[in-house]
């Protein structure tokens, strides 16, 4: 019983997280070193830690001036630090006499807090293992279990950087930093789409598939950073970021890249380190605009090339975007053309002369056989063999439907398999106006199923797709290859 007790503290220690100091000066001083705060509590400091270590993680300008420290020097439960008025004390987990150290005086007085002598204040919060806000059996045997080397509490602090070194905490080298959220991911990973296996990840209501950030983090005495990134090793085509402080947050990366950085301090530079994203969706923020992302970075069934990213944008209408909205499609995501698939109805005035726009109005899925309407579905396509054109947006009203039958082409013809077009189409449910109308995934799955199945007595669907461009749509072979060219790499 003991042992499983034990284990559960263990859990629930390393499973929990501390909140920063709800004061920025804290996140200064201690950002990233294994020190944390919670107001004006710090935690993270092991026993036998001489305030003068304390000293150098500090990583702001400013002397410390500390009190209550023991007689040896020792950081002790109630030892404060004072940097720029801001002050803090210090809490030792398992130190309750206040001495600096963990001994079996620690262990009894926890134990007597059972009958005689309660713990309060620092005390209790020093006793209190798993946080509980209370003193258990849990604690004093975590606490006798740390003595006997079985018990998780911090033994050391980690290394600082000598000098004028930078040394990166995270994201490790090892490690592939997720771009898509739990949701996205989540409908990434099925294999059918029903009501069951789809509407846990989706929000009729809301947008839910906003992106990922990825955030540097460093140790380091200067406070002032320049951080370039690129995806070459040479370091070259980087983009600057310059601030304040010991990290960086990133957004908008591509999936399936690894990015080269270099950090430089006013005390000094890193070497060139990197990060890998995972290939995952990469969904897109435009003000005012839902169901957006971009369908690059899927990889051809046969291994050898992928979909380009930062080229191809999927979204639902644009009737609303904002100010803000035209500038994210101008200047963040470059886009150079706009293709509204209901013929100019869902589209906003704010573009007009800003970027290039065409008007087709198709239909979706199976009909896109009626007769009537083939030539506005070719005239759509022949954007994509422009290499002028790109980035393109294309969209429809919900960017769901027509919007989805044509990533499904393009898709096809470049060789992307059909259960990630039927993924690719699923991920509409984390958008609201892919979801608004509550279309069950069963009637979506038999709507992507109507069109694909037309192709099902051929083998390959890229073939397939091909063929019914040339034959049925009057595309030739050489549109087709140059739209395939213009929108794959290889992997």
């Amino acid at each position: 019983m003991k042992k499983l007790l034990v284990i559960i503290l263990s859990i629930c220690l390393l499973c929990s997280a501390v909140p920063a100091f709800a004061g920025s000066s804290y996140i200064d001083f201690f950002e990233n070193c294994g020190i944390t705060s919670e107001e004006n509590i710090i935690y993270g400091v092991p026993e036998m830690t001489p305030y003068t270590e304390i000293s150098s993680r500090i990583l702001t300008s400013g002397t410390p001036s500390y009190a209550d420290y023991g007689s040896t020097g020792l950081v002790t439960t109630g030892t404060t630090v004072t940097v720029n008025s801001i002050k803090g004390t210090f809490v030792i987990k398992a130190d309750i006499n206040s001495d600096g150290r963990i001994t079996s005086t620690d262990y009894l007085l926890v134990k007597k807090s059972f009958s005689t002598t309660p713990l309060t204040g620092l005390k209790l919060t020093a006793g209190d293992l798993n946080r509980d806000g209370k003193i258990s059996s849990v604690d004093y045997i975590g606490i006798r279990s740390y003595m006997r080397g079985k018990y998780p509490l911090p033994t050391a602090l980690p290394e600082m950087p000598e000098g004028n070194d930078i040394s990166v905490v995270t994201p490790t080298e090892t490690e592939k930093v997720h771009i898509a959220n739990a949701s996205v991911r989540g409908i990434m990973t099925l294999t059918e789409f029903t009501t069951a296996s789809v509407l846990p990840y989706a929000d009729g209501n809301n947008d839910i598939y906003y992106p990922e950030a990825v955030t540097l983090k460093w140790i380091s005495r200067g406070e002032n950073y320049k951080v370039s990134i690129s995806t070459d090793p040479n370091m070259t085509g980087s983009k600057v970021y310059e601030g304040g402080g010991h990290s960086l947050t990133l957004t908008d990366l591509f999936g399936g890249t690894r990015y080269f950085y270099r950090i430089e301090t006013e005390n000094g530079e890193s070497p060139v380190k990197y990060f890998e994203t995972a290939a995952e969706p990469r969904t897109i923020t435009i003000d005012g605009v839902s169901n957006s992302r971009d369908i690059g970075g899927y990889v051809t069934k046969d291994g050898t090339k992928k979909i380009k990213q930062g080229i191809l944008y999927r979204t639902a209408q644009l009737n609303n975007i904002t100010d803000q909205g035209v500038i994210d499609l101008k200047d963040k995501y470059a886009v150079k053309t706009e293709i509204d698939l209901s013929g100019g109805g869902n589209t906003s005035l704010l573009l007009t002369g800003v970027i290039r726009q065409e008007f087709w109005s198709i239909k979706s899925y199976s009909e896109i056989t009626n007769i009537s309407l083939q030539s506005n579905l070719k005239n759509a396509l022949e954007v994509f063999a422009d290499a002028n054109a790109y980035p393109v947006l294309f969209h429809c009203m919900a960017g769901r439907d027509r919007t989805g039958t044509i990533a499904a082409i393009l898709l096809a013809i470049s060789g992307v398999d059909e259960l990630t077009i039927y993924r690719d189409y699923h991920l509409t449910y984390t958008s609201w106006w892919g979801n608004n109308d509550n279309t069950r995934p069963e009637e979506l799955n038999m709507m992507m199923y109507t069109l694909l199945s037309l192709f099902e007595e051929e083998e390959d669907l890229q073939q397939a797709m091909t063929n019914f461009l040339i034959d049925e749509i009057g595309l030739s072979e050489d549109t087709i290859n140059k739209i395939v060219n213009n929108i794959t790499e290889p992997v």
